[in-house]
């Protein structure tokens, strides 16, 4: 369903949510949720990588990095810039 999300996980060895996010924020920004608020959009997406992570490779979910990189509000000005970037 989304194809950018298993480019990511299909062509690296190490996974991170944020370093998808970093490489792929184009995409991101023109696909769904179209949400204006960052929580959602940041929990929309977290949901589909640890699922498919999980669907490619179930013996490696337990090591993914995502609640680290999610704590906080750490990821809140990655989404505010999306949400910016798609208001224009």
């Amino acid at each position: 369903m989304f194809p950018a999300l298993l480019s990511y996980l299909n062509e690296h060895t190490s996974w991170s949510y944020y370093e998808f996010l970093t490489l792929y924020r184009d995409v991101i920004v023109l696909s769904p949720p179209f949400s204006d608020e960052w929580n959602g959009l940041d929990g929309s997406w977290t949901r589909r990588f640890l699922k498919k992570a999980e669907d490619l490779k179930p013996e490696e979910f337990e090591d993914l990095k995502v609640d680290l990189e999610r704590s906080g509000k750490g990821l809140q000005a990655y989404w505010e810039g999306v949400i910016y970037k798609r208001k224009k």
